[in-house]
């Protein structure tokens, strides 16, 4: 009797096995793509978290860094110092090389001192967030790298005698960093003029009468 049964549901039980595998497969699948739009958002609030940050990083380099590299420039004209004349910045092959076109260099930077270590703290607290990747750089490069860069190249005399000392090595980085773009994208629109002027010379050439 118990023998006919299992029989006779026998065909219902392999029928519910295979439609709860088919079940097991769909939410399995829901569930996937559940987990992969949970990431996708969380890309996209991560993403949106690090523009905001680096608007706000952007925000505080105008309001409050710009301001001291003013203060800065004021400075250094009314004491008339000569330390940072002369000096060329270059990135060749992964190095920083500055050298100074004048025979003598005066060390003469004692009166704007402060500034200059109020100026340079305040950029290496900003260069941190780029450097450890917490904002998102090459949006803050579009904003204020130009001044930056003109920056840290005027006080290189200074910064290399810090870096030497474990200090301001962020700021050198992301200096570093941008000079490199700013140099390749100025290359890039010289090559641009170059071909230009090029394709507008005439390729000619006067063949000699009885060639």
């Amino acid at each position: 009797m118990l023998y006919t049964i299992l029989c006779n549901i026998k065909p219902f039980l392999e029928l519910f096995y295979f439609l709860s595998g088919i079940a097991i497969a769909i939410c399995a699948i829901i569930a996937l793509k559940q987990l992969k739009i949970s990431k996708d958002a969380m890309k996209i609030n991560a993403k949106r978290d690090s523009l905001k940050f680096t608007a706000e990083q952007c925000d505080n380099y105008i309001k409050n860094i710009h301001p001291l590299h003013i203060e800065l420039n004021a400075q250094i004209e009314k004491y008339n110092v000569k330390l940072f004349e002369g000096w060329k910045v270059e990135i060749i092959n992964d190095s920083i090389i500055f050298t100074n076109e004048n025979n003598t260099v005066k060390n003469d930077a004692q009166p704007v001192a402060e500034i200059i270590t109020n100026t340079l703290d305040a950029m290496e607290a900003f260069s941190n967030y780029f450097i450890f990747e917490l904002a998102d750089e090459e949006m803050a490069y579009s904003s204020v790298s130009s001044s930056f860069i003109a920056v840290v190249e005027k006080l290189m005399p200074v910064i290399f005698h810090f870096i030497k000392l474990g200090y301001y090595r962020n700021t050198v980085q992301l200096f570093a960093l941008w000079k490199s773009r700013n140099d390749r994208h100025l290359l890039l629109i010289n090559k641009e003029k170059l071909d230009e002027e090029l394709s507008q010379l005439p390729n000619k050439c006067i063949v000699p009468i009885g060639a």
